[in-house]
């Protein structure tokens, strides 16, 4: 899935699963010492609906998130 429009329409049919639920645990946080750069990385659990099979199912992973500072801010 790519494109604002796409993304926005997968997340709102996401959003209607009644089962879904998503936890994110942060394990490490890291800022540059110039505080234009950061990064946060942990663990997620995740149950939704399959949209193809119906079933509830469980997920459950790591992710990295960058942040980078903006011009204005």
């Amino acid at each position: 899935t790519s494109g604002r429009a796409a993304i926005s329409a997968l997340a709102t049919e996401l959003l209607k699963d009644p089962n879904l639920t998503i936890s994110f645990g942060p394990t490490t946080v890291e800022v540059a010492k110039s505080s234009d750069i950061a990064y946060t990385r942990g663990t997620y659990s995740m149950t939704m609906t399959d949209p193809k099979s119906k079933k509830v199912i469980n997920d459950k992973g790591n992710y990295v998130t960058v942040y980078k500072k903006q011009a204005d801010g």
